[in-house]
């Protein structure tokens, strides 16, 4: 067994769209667009139906059991 690897013991669960997802603790908004390869642009994200603007991404800590929605917007035409 790899000790390096998280358990799941180690993780939290958070609700991304509908699905709960074990994640490490101390995960900010910023590092789950980095793990789920979010684009850069055109995606807002709301915790608990709160719009967190994308400058408190990196400062943004998700807790256990928070309701995490992520919407990506399309230009089109």
């Amino acid at each position: 067994m790899d000790e390096t690897a998280p358990h799941d013991s180690d993780m939290i669960s958070v609700i991304i769209n509908g699905k709960t997802t074990l994640i490490s603790p101390n995960t900010t908004l910023i590092d789950l667009v980095r793990i789920i390869d979010l684009p850069p642009i055109g995606v807002a994200i709301a915790v608990n139906s709160e719009i967190i603007t994308k400058s408190k991404w990196n400062s943004t800590l998700l807790l256990v059991d928070q309701q995490v929605e992520i919407v990506s917007i399309a230009a089109g035409g």
